[in-house]
């Protein structure tokens, strides 16, 4: 039995989560260089000290070149001995998922084994992969772990799980098509992490999904409408919906309020999306409507 008093909250229960978690991090910053001081490698502290902020250089050059996938600095790229190590590093990465790749082809009779199970392979054996210990690689690897679980918590871990909260006043009971379901388990991810634009682009996705279902290719014909190279198009499918009465302005209107957006963020300005969880609930709406109708059919 714990000593505490009605109402009294009892030892970690005390403080919020995320302010815990800052805690942890800013131990295990404090910890690492406790480490790094006491260790006898035949160095002082100040040597010492120079090869991790070296090694926090290098992440922190690693971190923005990742945010837009182009090189800022050749800083990174001349530190010969992180170079050397990564390079051993991805090796032996990619040896492991070759080596699980050859093991499933034997199950699958001598065939490649599906996306989803590779991509599963993948994921396990990078959640699984930590660089050798007191590398250089791994002290890079060292600070970005920290940096991302500062982003984490600092940035997404509230806001997630009040984004979480908002679904759940949105959150609609249909049976859609396989395909947007899939698309719909991406919306809510990049909703509650704030991946805004992506999470309009994924709205589009939904909506093309259940509207292939709903308005097949024959229909729109039956309608005249002119095919493109692809097939039909989505706003083939919109009209031939209409004429048909399965949609009225309402619905079309929701369907262009997710569109436009998700077409200026795809082709033209990804960061000009707004009233993301409004565009969700006319993703909804749409789907929904069209869910209703199927049933009917």
């Amino acid at each position: 039995m714990t000593n505490t008093k009605p109402n009294e909250k009892p030892g970690s229960y005390t403080f919020e989560l995320n302010t815990q978690l800052e805690n942890t991090i800013q131990l295990y910053e404090e910890d690492r260089e406790e480490y790094w001081k006491s260790k006898k490698v035949g160095m002082d502290w100040d040597t010492q000290k120079g090869i991790i902020a070296h090694a926090d250089k290098l992440a922190n050059l690693l971190l923005e070149d990742s945010k837009k996938l182009i090189s800022q600095e050749s800083y990174a790229s001349n530190a010969t001995t992180f170079q050397e190590e990564l390079r051993a590093y991805h090796k032996k990465v990619n040896d492991e998922i070759s080596a699980l790749e050859k093991i499933l082809e034997q199950k699958f009779q001598g065939q490649k084994p599906p996306n989803t199970i590779m991509q599963l392979v993948n994921r396990l054996v990078l959640d699984g992969e930590i660089p050798e210990e007191d590398s250089l690689l791994k002290l890079v690897w060292e600070r970005i772990l920290i940096d991302l679980a500062w982003d984490t918590v600092e940035e997404k871990l509230i806001l997630g799980t009040n984004r979480l909260l908002q679904l759940v006043g949105v959150i609609v009971k249909i049976e859609p098509p396989e395909a947007t379901l899939r698309f719909l388990c991406r919306i809510s991810r990049c909703f509650i992490w704030g991946f805004d634009s992506e999470c309009i682009i994924l709205c589009r996705g939904a909506i093309d999904t259940a509207f292939a279902e709903t308005i097949n290719d024959g229909m729109c014909d039956k309608n005249r409408l002119k095919r493109a190279n692809y097939g039909h198009t989505l706003a083939n499918r919109i009209k031939a919906a209409q004429r048909e009465g399965i949609i009225d302005e309402r619905i079309k209107d929701a369907v262009y309020r997710v569109n436009t957006p998700a077409t200026e963020a795809a082709h033209e300005n990804p960061d000009a999306i707004t009233d993301v969880l409004e565009r969700i609930k006319d993703t909804l709406l749409v789907i929904e409507h069209l869910a209703k109708h199927q049933k009917t059919r």
